[in-house]
């Protein structure tokens, strides 16, 4: 580990943290900060991610006032700090204002966007809100589709729109950590 550390190397710890790295840096430029914004429609989802995250090293972004002002039109059961709850019934519209409100604030380096197989949950609506903001806000984004079976019309816009994906929340933080070490080694 410390011959790892001394070379500047990331040490995949198995083949799926492997896979997980090749399509995080292959599908993200560097971030610019370790302030990651979360976005979720399942809250249990979000807080293994901030556990995640900052176990891995990366902070949890505290929102600007104008970003939580303009998130204060969710419903009020939706959580506007980060991470940002977009409840389980949230529609494809909903993911991409709450997404296009964190690409946006300057306090956010990196973001992750949390998608569960609910009633309402529209999958590829979603993806395709997630691919607008990865070609236009120039900030790394990993969406994480946890149900992978029942999302795969989403699953297919995201591969398509090259947007790293993954199944669970804790490898995207950790995803992005090591993405993070990159920046800071440069």
């Amino acid at each position: 580990q410390a011959l790892f550390k001394q070379a500047r190397m990331i040490r995949a710890e198995s083949l799926e943290h492997l896979l997980d790295l090749l399509s995080v840096f292959s599908k993200n430029p560097l971030p610019a900060g370790n302030r990651l914004g979360i976005i979720t429609n399942a809250g249990g989802l979000g807080v293994l991610a901030t556990d995640s995250a900052v176990l891995h090293g990366l902070e949890i972004a505290t929102l600007s006032p104008e970003t939580k002002t303009k998130l204060g039109v969710l419903p009020p059961a939706a959580g506007i700090n980060n991470p940002v709850d977009v409840l389980g019934d949230a529609l494809a519209d909903r993911y991409r204002f709450a997404i296009d409100a964190l690409v946006a604030d300057e306090h956010v380096d990196m973001l992750l966007v949390i998608v569960t197989p609910q009633t309402m949950t529209q999958a590829k609506e979603t993806a395709e809100a997630i691919a607008d903001a990865k070609r236009h806000g120039g900030k790394p984004i990993v969406a994480i589709y946890a149900g992978k079976a029942s999302l795969t019309a989403g699953l297919e816009v995201l591969q398509k729109n090259n947007v790293a994906t993954m199944v669970y929340p804790e490898s995207g933080a950790q995803a992005l950590a090591a993405l993070l070490q990159v920046t800071e080694w440069r």
